[in-house]
């Protein structure tokens, strides 16, 4: 498996097209949206942000410390070249 990392803009349709590097074979593929901090003074047009969302509903373990941006992508990419436990 192969990890690709593509900037988009995400219009107010919220339809996107991609188009992929020519080294990316067809098949299933995951696609995984991480967006941008928005301010928190900004006005939104929905309930909740996305970590709003998630932090409602998640209880971390016990002893378990939050994860950067950065950890996420290793771990992302590692399982995606099936170096997990590495």
């Amino acid at each position: 498996m192969h990890a690709h990392r593509l900037k988009v803009h995400i219009p107010d349709n919220r339809e996107l097209r991609v188009q992929l590097p020519s080294d990316v074979a067809p098949g299933e593929a995951e696609v995984i949206v991480l967006e941008a901090e928005v301010d928190a003074g900004a006005s939104r047009d929905r309930g909740y942000t996305a970590d709003e969302f998630l932090a409602a509903r998640l209880v971390p373990p016990a002893g378990v410390g939050t994860v950067t941006l950065a950890e996420m992508e290793i771990a992302i990419a590692k399982g995606a070249t099936g170096r997990a436990g590495t």
